[in-house]
């Protein structure tokens, strides 16, 4: 047994104590831990390839806001000092310590966008500090606050969209639009960028490598993402799992813009298709961006010698970490 796996099971070894605000799912446990204090969502992926089991760690929504002295001369910024309170001053650095204190014994951990809660100096630092250093291999994925300087304020940003990412793109620890990762030979995460509610024309290629990769080498894809996706499977408006303060009770994730809902430009259908199509080896969506947790399954389909089979893919809207006094809200992924 790796030293990691012992120091896993000694951390998970503490009591798990009942949440009564989440509602039930078959598909996740959710409990507070006894000792730390962190809350869990446990999803288990039968991955059907045996062998060792995988851990992967999610954490979404941690909405670091803070302004540095170098963001002083920063008229955008400033504005949105004034107007943007929530969570102001750096409050959610605790809930993402908790949330990384719990992560650190997975096997890979991803940030799922909303990391920073507006692009400012203050809060890359706080990213730097309190997520890439302390888990240099940590995956992240974009989300929308990322991409702008006004938070509340009602302005337009005044950098185009191009000079915001090359921002972006100097603290990022990989490609912002498309990143893949093989962890222990057995599950290639996969971060994609939806941050703008679509997907992007230099990631069908990738995507379709490494649903070939995975099919080749037997192995299975989990997607994580800031937005979900459509899962077309006409229920309508469901009720979130567990509330967030502010956030929605309910939500039609087959209406309201989210992506696959309706009518997309070419990119993102071809992505949407590459994801629904392939549900023998992509067995998992994981996204946040609602702060409320919910969970659907999308509809999907394969293809082998036989034909093609109908199936669906679990999808999971993790809650937003910066809730609860920030005690830290983390998914743990365990792939069988």
């Amino acid at each position: 047994m790796d030293n990691k796996l012992t120091a896993r099971n000694w951390f998970y070894s503490q009591p798990k104590l009942p949440v009564p605000e989440c509602a039930q799912c078959d598909a996740l446990t959710v409990y507070r831990l006894g000792y730390t204090g962190q809350y869990i969502i446990e999803m288990e992926i039968e991955s059907g390839l045996g062998g060792e089991t995988v851990e992967i760690d999610q954490i979404t929504d941690v909405h670091f806001n803070y302004v540095s002295i170098s963001d002083e001369a920063d008229c955008e910024v400033m504005a949105t000092r004034k107007k943007r309170k929530w969570l102001s001053e750096g409050e959610s650095v605790k809930s993402a310590i908790n949330a990384m204190d719990v992560a650190c014994y997975a096997d890979q951990t991803v940030v799922t966008g909303d990391t920073l809660d507006y692009l400012s100096n203050g809060c890359i630092m706080l990213t730097r500090d309190h997520i890439l250093e302390r888990d240099p291999d940590v995956m992240m994925a974009l989300g929308g606050h990322e991409l702008t300087k006004q938070m509340q304020t009602g302005l337009p940003d005044m950098l185009p969209l191009e000079e915001r990412l090359a921002m972006l793109k100097e603290f990022w620890p990989h490609d912002m639009h498309y990143y893949s990762r093989t962890v222990k030979d057995k599950v290639i995460c996969v971060c994609i960028d939806n941050s703008r509610a679509r997907f992007l024309d230099n990631q069908i290629e990738k995507l379709a490598a490494d649903i070939q990769k995975a099919r080749a080498k037997n192995k299975i894809i989990l997607l994580f993402m800031h937005e979900p996706i459509s899962p077309r499977d006409g229920k309508g408006a469901i009720p979130t799992l567990w509330y967030s303060a502010g956030a929605d009770t309910e939500y039609d994730f087959n209406k309201n813009g989210t992506v696959g809902s309706g009518n997309m430009d070419e990119a993102t259908a071809e992505v949407y298709r590459l994801i629904t199509q392939n549900a023998d080896v992509i067995k998992g969506i994981f996204c946040g961006h609602m702060h409320s947790m919910f969970y659907n399954e999308v509809r999907a389909t394969y293809s082998d010698e036989s034909g093609t089979h109908d199936a669906v893919i679990p999808q999971l809207i993790s809650p937003g970490n910066a809730y609860l006094d920030h005690a830290g809200r983390v998914v743990r992924i365990i792939v069988k």
